[in-house]
């Protein structure tokens, strides 16, 4: 929520400069259309692999209630403990048809949880998820909030101890359904070699040799390298040699562990991985220098493994949800409506000038739109941008700044809260934008980047917030900014949008990174 539009000197001009390219950027990109680009079996398998956890989860909750019912009811009042309070109404039909009121309830809170501590990402990682320690967090964080609840509740049949009961059982319960469930899936990849995911080990160095003794040994879950090729030295050579060896491998998966190819080079990598709709494990030494506090966590040989999901899912992306978001976006500019007249009045009284600063700004698939901000500078910023580009702090299509003298004293204060980004709650009611995705670029700066890898940020929709948002926010350097926006672009799904939003208000209570 700091992106800062009003310092972009050309690209805050009317916009007709800048137009969008015809052909659909996926099309411009990777150059095949996108109702060509294929399926990817390994997407869909990830998704039967996360319902049947979220269906072992469910199972361990109903044998968790079970067994606090069996004790509570059979066993507890017999020991006769002198902590221990005995039920009201002990009656079995009382804990069925009372209980599960409550146990359901809990069941939305209790799986938001469980996903948001990365308990469904399916396959999306190489090492194994640190079940029990987040089936831990989430059903302690539950407990705490029951216990809470509990203490304004005069209702006396459940007690205080027998829901907490309920969800400490279901951390057992749960944990040895999903290790069985785990057991099963794993001894079943060993007997059949065609439900572990094929891989094109690209490289020939100390770790790519890990990673291929690792898949001998079975060591890595759910994938298997099929073929191993010597990193290409040239553009030339990625399209002679790798599409055939997908096609001979039927590869769902390329792992780039060489980290000297030439940018070009993978460049046109990833272009081949995207035409084909394969996801990449990929070794980047840009990437490693850059803390992604939503990456998987994987590493070889020391160094970071950044995952990119097959783009194909994530482009075609949820029209449900984006409905959702404007139809939330609708009612926050309903309630905040208060605030934007409280923010104007303080704008048009700091300084002279409209309270609103407008901007063309590049959006999906490079399709104009003009972007709505609080104006946060003097009015005769743009004309005062010219002295100062030679101060800029950052790179690329980025002007950084710290104590710009264009900075007013209320914008000053709208930047470090955030507040000046309200008005883009405009632009995602109109469906130009989303809560969370890439933020939007002026026109004028993005042009000198549509034929270069930058561009794939572009490919879906740009957002309120986003990654870099969380991971240093104005202390983001371009190229970094772009390689986060696409792990994004690669990797969106609900749940990483929740995840964002949180982490961006805790950056943005702290105002890290805002200037």
């Amino acid at each position: 929520m700091n992106s800062r539009s009003e310092n972009h000197g050309p690209g805050a001009t009317s916009g007709k400069t800048a137009s969008c390219p015809e052909s659909p950027l996926f099309e411009r990109y990777y150059g095949i259309p996108l109702k060509d680009a294929p399926e990817n079996p390994a997407a869909h398998s990830i998704r039967r692999i996360i319902l049947l956890h979220a269906t072992g989860d469910l199972l361990g909750l109903f044998f968790a209630y079970t067994l606090t019912v069996f004790l509570r009811l059979f066993v507890l009042p017999h020991l006769h403990l002198p902590f221990l309070t005995t039920p009201s109404v002990p009656h079995l039909t009382t804990y069925v048809f009372g209980g599960w009121y409550y146990i359901l309830l809990s069941i939305p809170p209790l799986f938001f949880l469980y996903s948001i501590l990365g308990l469904y990402s399916g396959n999306r990682r190489l090492r194994h998820t640190p079940v029990f320690w987040n089936l831990l967090l989430s059903n302690g964080t539950l407990i705490a909030l029951i216990v809470f609840a509990l203490y304004f509740d005069r209702n006396t049949w459940h007690m205080r101890s027998f829901l907490p009961m309920v969800f400490v059982l279901n951390i057992l319960t749960t944990f040895v359904l999903r290790w069985y469930g785990n057991s099963v899936l794993a001894e079943a990849r060993l007997k059949d070699v065609r439900l572990r995911y094929p891989v094109l080990l690209v490289g020939k160095n100390a770790n790519a040799d890990l990673i291929r003794s690792f898949s001998d040994e079975h060591r890595i879950k759910g994938y298997k390298v099929a073929e191993q090729v010597e990193a290409p030295k040239t553009p030339e050579a990625v399209r002679e040699v790798i599409p055939p060896l997908l096609e001979k491998s039927k590869a769902q998966f390329i792992m780039l562990l060489d980290d000297t190819m030439p940018q070009e080079v993978w460049d046109t990598l990833w272009k081949v991985a995207g035409r084909h709709n394969i996801g990449v494990f990929a070794s980047l030494p840009a990437y490693v220098n850059v803390v992604n506090p939503f990456a998987y966590g994987d590493f070889v040989g020391g160094k970071a493994l950044s995952h990119f999901a097959p783009i194909l899912y994530s482009v075609r992306g949820s029209k449900r949800r984006a409905q959702l978001e404007k139809l939330l976006a609708g009612i926050a500019l309903v309630l905040l409506s208060p605030v934007f007249l409280l923010l104007i009045i303080l704008i048009r009284l700091d300084s002279p000038g409209p309270a609103f600063f407008k901007q063309w700004r590049y959006g999906k698939d490079n399709k104009r739109f003009q972007m709505y901000k609080f104006r946060s500078m003097c009015a005769d910023a743009e004309a005062k941008m010219k002295e100062l580009r030679g101060r800029n702090e950052s790179d690329g299509a980025l002007f950084k700044m710290h104590d710009d003298p264009r900075v007013t004293k209320i914008g000053r204060f709208l930047r470090k809260t955030s507040l000046d980004e309200l008005p883009q709650l405009v632009n995602i009611w109109r469906g130009e934008m989303r809560f969370v995705g890439p933020r939007p670029l002026p026109c004028k700066d993005l042009d000198p980047y549509m034929d270069s890898w930058q561009i794939q940020r572009q490919l879906v929709e740009p957002g309120l917030t986003c990654i870099w948002q969380c991971s240093g926010r104005s202390d983001i350097r371009f190229n970094m900014m772009s390689l986060l926006d696409i792990w994004y672009a690669h990797n969106r799904t609900w749940i990483l949008d929740v995840r964002i939003v949180i982490r961006t208000a805790w950056t943005v209570l702290f105002s890290r990174g805002a200037y």
